[in-house]
């Protein structure tokens, strides 16, 4: 097979950390969120294949109540897939940055502004690049850190059910539909068997499609 060319242009993935390639993407899909930093730009969808980092660490996401989520890794792990999202050429580095964070931390109706941490914490997002990825010459991508220690099947189902049971269970930014879209996605790690049967020996049920309502009973 020839190498596929690398254009002149500029995108960012998305499949890897709190949303993956299920979430939302409202800057991106439509440009009247907010025109002024965000003009210019259009999506078309690649998919890249799999991506040069790993997605094995849990993660308790604070804006899914705490729920076990899963951030990339460079040197353990499995491959994820990923799409790339293909800018305008005309989109400056530092605006498609802007882009990408808002999305991340989703502030995707803001006019917010992505700054470079000297020193990130576990709790900040990171947007670095990749050069020549999937036919694109500057793809970005997100990182932010681990931060649960010591993980454990019966600590990640207990956080899954707990966040299942409070306001994110009601929108769909649970645990549990985050494990759900996890496996449609092909998306495993290495303590994800046992901590989805943790889940189900918890809330009485066979299949995980079933946890979340059962979770959501009586609250």
């Amino acid at each position: 097979h020839q190498a596929r060319p690398v254009r002149s242009r500029r995108g960012y993935w998305c499949g890897r950390n709190g949303r993956g390639l299920e979430g939302p993407r409202h800057e991106t899909r439509t440009r009247r969120c907010h025109q002024s930093p965000s003009r210019g730009v259009r999506k078309r969808q690649r998919t890249s294949g799999t991506i040069p980092t790993r997605s094995p660490s849990p993660r308790s996401s604070q804006s899914r109540d705490g729920a076990p989520t899963v951030v990339p890794v460079e040197n353990i792990g499995e491959p994820v897939n990923a799409v790339i999202l293909v800018l305008s050429e005309d989109v400056e580095l530092e605006n498609a940055k802007d882009l990408l964070w808002r999305r991340e931390t989703r502030n995707e109706k803001s006019a917010k502004h992505y700054t470079n941490p000297l020193n990130p914490t576990a709790n900040q997002v990171v947007v670095d690049v990749i050069n020549n990825l999937g036919g694109i010459a500057t793809v970005l991508y997100t990182k932010i850190g681990a931060n649960i220690d010591s993980p454990t099947p019966e600590k990640l189902a207990g956080l899954a059910v707990k966040s299942a049971r409070l306001e994110s269970g009601s929108n769909g930014k649970d645990g549990i539909s985050y494990l759900l879209s996890l496996k449609r996605q092909n998306i495993s790690t290495p303590l994800m068997p046992e901590y989805e049967k943790i889940i189900l020996k918890i809330l009485g049920v066979n299949k995980l499609e079933d946890a979340l309502d059962a979770a959501r009973k009586n609250v």
